[in-house]
């Protein structure tokens, strides 16, 4: 299974963007949402894009920026190993939206949480007794941590979980 053009997109609208004034996708501070010149501005992850991490040592290609069209397709390059892992780990047939809404999370998230996560052992099983997590959606939910901290991830998650449910592609609600 693939993400559909539709969880594409809204993947984008949940990651955001930071741009300069040519409207250029820049080096941002993951941690701090802010631009970045240098590595030792960095106080977490070096990304670019819709949320591509980069290694320190990557920076300086990307020092004049990148065009839409290019982050759109690093996104794409990407995209197929957080697929692989919801199609590997997840045992049960899922809807589309469902498999969305299961790829954008992993790709907030990173594969290795997810594969060890009460998410995936109660979609593998929802009569599952290891877990702390009394719903579903509890388990969802509690991935509102970024590097062990408390983050604002709270209506992303609830973006996501509508996806999950509902099937609503409509993103953060105002």
């Amino acid at each position: 299974q693939h993400i559909s053009e539709d969880g594409l997109k809204l993947l984008t609208s949940l990651e955001g963007k930071v741009t300069d004034k040519e409207d250029k996708h820049v080096v941002y501070d993951d941690k701090t949402g802010k631009k970045i010149n240098d590595v030792s501005e960095l106080q977490g992850t070096a990304t670019i894009g819709y949320g591509i991490a980069l290694d320190k040592s990557d920076i300086e290609n990307y020092k004049n920026g990148i065009t839409e069209s290019e982050a759109v397709e690093l996104l794409k390059q990407k995209i197929p190993e957080y697929e692989k892992t919801i199609n590997d780990k997840i045992k049960v047939p899922l809807k589309q939206n469902e498999f969305d809404a299961l790829v954008i999370l992993n790709f907030n998230i990173g594969s290795e949480n997810f594969g060890k996560s009460s998410l995936k052992n109660m979609i593998n099983d929802p009569n599952t007794s290891n877990t702390n997590y009394k719903t579903l959606e509890d388990a969802w939910k509690a991935f509102h941590r970024a590097n062990g901290e408390p983050h604002k991830l709270d209506d992303r998650r609830d973006a996501e979980w509508r996806l999950y449910k509902d099937s609503d592609y409509s993103g953060y609600k105002k």
